[in-house]
């Protein structure tokens, strides 16, 4: 058994296509739901405003009530993006639902 669940969405949507990332994302967030587990997710790491990724992650953790229990690593991209986008993920990332 594993303490921690670690993902790569990135890699998912690059090898199988659009959608895949956010599958990739349910599929991390219903096993670590399911066994209890915390969730580190490797997002937005080539300081791109095309990346999202953390945004993504925001998403999903408040969809599958898994606040306090998922780690996004890296999110360099965040700096990439206009100060009004970084401001509204900065408030969805402290929300609870």
């Amino acid at each position: 058994m594993v303490d921690i669940l670690g993902g790569l969405p990135r890699r998912d949507e690059r090898d199988h296509g659009e959608g895949m990332g956010l599958k990739h994302l349910d599929v991390l967030m219903d096993t670590g739901k399911r066994l209890g587990k915390m969730v580190h997710v490797h997002v937005d790491q080539f300081n791109s405003p095309d990346e999202i990724e953390t945004e993504q992650v925001t998403d999903k953790t408040l969809e599958h009530g898994m606040h306090g229990k998922v780690v996004a690593i890296h999110s360099i991209s965040i700096t990439a993006h206009s100060l009004e986008y970084r401001q509204k993920l900065y408030k969805r990332c402290v929300k609870r639902k």
